[in-house]
């Protein structure tokens, strides 16, 4: 068992990282060893360019390769982090530029690195770190990595809104005018093993217009269903921003969004709102969701925030936090199964978020152990975040 600690005094930056190992499934720990600089570091030959890098280390184990596997992204910014944020949140700026990887390492030898190259572009070469036709072109927000009922590895990225729309054959000031420069649709990757290398495929993307969501699709998560169809559950967002020039009607509501692909992940239906079996709307923040299946019953969940329709408006409210069971013939969640893994406690903070969070399923007693940090409990709304978390562990037994 591998465990990683993060610390961060700024917003989706890692300002350290260190990992510790266990021989004996997390009843005695080794020392923690400082890992920041594989994966954080200055880039040479450039004004304070860095890069950081998200996943970066493979820990599914894909028997058709005897490799461990990853959906990993590298995230360059030009001119330094601080800056290229405040370009983008205050200007929509398109300094942090994303690329998705594909990193699978055989035990005892070195990891590989698959660019996730849906238009042609240039590999990164440290020697000409600003080449634009890397920095700009199949750029990709990395997204949770899962197996196909045929061994093939699946995962999702949120690509490029203006990449979707060329492949598409759209104008994307015709889609997505408001700021398609920093926004994305979603390309579903399929990667097959052929006995020597992984071979990789995309679907035909799928995109949300800035009417729809005003950040198009973020953090979108994927699953097969034993009924085969694939379905993928995409992060919305009804915020409205000056910055963004957003389009979004101002009482937009916020929805988990959701589309489905009946032909192995070639083409996917039009995005619409997810639903439970009742028809009832999932409403839910801007937030990450993921979906998890328990070896013990075999049956799929999903864990994720369902917020109140009326208060959820861009990011937040981050609570409460739900798992639900998932119909595996069409993809929508069983509305009796659903379950609340915890909510605001009275002395949080408005601004508490539960939705940052990873899985592990212990192979010994088969729980669902959910690692989650409480941010912004010591919050003060209308004051700024106080990014101040507790570490929380969750474990969840299922019935047989």
């Amino acid at each position: 068992m591998t465990e990683y600690r993060s610390f961060a005094y700024e917003d989706d930056f890692s300002n350290g990282n260190w990992k510790r190992e266990s021989p004996d499934n997390g009843r005695t720990w080794g020392e923690w060893s400082d890992v920041h600089n594989e994966v954080f570091q200055y880039v040479d030959g450039t004004e304070a360019d860095e890069i950081l890098c998200h996943n970066w280390e493979p820990d599914l184990y894909d028997p058709a390769s005897g490799r461990f596997v990853t959906c990993g992204m590298q995230r360059y910014f030009i001119g330094g982090h601080v800056e290229a944020y405040r370009k983008e949140w205050s200007e929509g700026g398109d300094d942090a530029r994303d690329h998705s990887y594909l990193i699978s390492q055989k035990p005892g030898e070195k990891a590989e690195y698959q660019l996730i190259r849906f238009e042609e572009c240039d590999e990164y070469d440290p020697a000409n770190p600003r080449n634009k036709d890397y920095l700009y072109k199949s750029n990709s927000y990395f997204g949770d990595i899962r197996f196909a009922s045929n061994g093939d590895l699946l995962f999702p990225v949120g690509a490029s809104i203006g990449a979707c729309c060329r492949i598409l054959g759209l104008d994307v000031n015709e889609v997505f005018p408001s700021c398609p420069q920093i926004m994305c649709g979603m390309i579903l990757v399929r990667a097959h093993w052929n006995g020597s290398a992984y071979e990789l495929s995309y679907s035909k993307p799928v995109v949300l217009n800035d009417l729809q969501s005003s950040r198009g699709v973020c953090e979108p998560c994927v699953a097969e269903l034993t009924s085969g169809r694939i379905i993928v559950v995409i992060r919305g967002s009804n915020v409205q921003s000056a910055a963004w020039n957003t389009r979004i009607d101002p009482c937009a509501p916020g929805f988990k969004w959701y589309c489905y692909s009946s032909d192995g992940g070639k083409t996917f239906s039009p995005a619409m709102p997810w639903v439970f079996d009742t028809r009832e709307v999932v409403y839910s923040s801007a937030t990450l969701s993921t979906f998890f299946r328990s070896t013990k019953n075999g049956r799929l969940y999903w864990i994720g925030n369902i917020t109140d329709p009326v208060e959820t408006y861009g990011n937040y409210p981050r609570y409460p936090l739900y798992i639900c069971e998932v119909n595996e013939q069409h993809g929508c969640l069983v509305k009796e199964t659903l379950t609340e893994i915890d909510t605001r406690w009275e002395s949080d903070s408005k601004l508490v978020q539960l939705s940052n969070f990873s899985l592990l399923e212990n192979r010994e007693t088969l729980k669902l152990e959910i690692r989650l940090a409480r941010i912004g409990m010591k919050s003060i709304p209308g004051k700024g975040h106080d990014l101040y978390s507790e570490t929380w562990l969750y474990e969840i037994g299922f019935p047989v």
